[in-house]
């Protein structure tokens, strides 16, 4: 059985403009990686397995294939130019060739190495300055420990899902 996952994502930058001209139908990480390199940051497309709701593992695929366990996986990355001179449009298309995933996910991470919390993003509906919060669990509503339980001290704390440091280095 095959399954065949796209996800589209478009990047824009006010900070550096690029000639689209080489880029145009490239397969491949480097392209999106070039495009990332003035913020020092890269592409990063991976599979993902759970366990109910917590992470068990991930794995990259950014060679492009991937043999984990009893499945076989393809990630194809494609870019196009965008109608935005300063923008990349990036499709990645995830294949389970062979085998089977139970519990899996695809996914694709942006990594950017000196990020500072002085850094505006834009993540919709799911990151923004006002939700720098102490955070806990890697799944969706984790469990709060005991000593949380009808304690008014407790500051306000938030699953740990998609959000903005509490603090530098975090």
């Amino acid at each position: 059985m095959k399954v065949k996952i796209k996800i589209r994502i478009i990047f824009w930058s006010l900070i550096f403009v690029l000639g689209f001209s080489q880029l145009f139908g490239q397969n491949s990480n480097k392209p999106v990686d070039d495009f990332l390199k003035s913020l020092k940051g890269n592409i990063n497309p991976s599979i993902c397995w759970y366990i109910g709701t917590n992470l068990k593992s991930t794995q990259s695929i950014a060679s492009g294939f991937l043999k984990a366990g009893n499945s076989e996986w393809t990630c194809n990355l494609v870019t196009l130019p965008s109608k935005q001179t300063d923008a990349l449009d990036v499709t990645a298309t995830f294949i389970l060739t062979d085998g089977s995933a139970a519990s899996a996910a695809v996914a694709v991470s942006f990594n950017f190495n000196q990020w500072s919390t002085n850094n505006y993003i834009l993540v919709p509906a799911s990151v923004y300055n006002g939700n720098r919060y102490r955070s806990i669990g890697n799944a969706y509503n984790p469990d709060y420990p005991i000593d949380m339980y009808y304690n008014p001290d407790v500051p306000l704390t938030i699953s740990n899902n998609p959000r903005l440091a509490l603090k530098p280095g975090d």
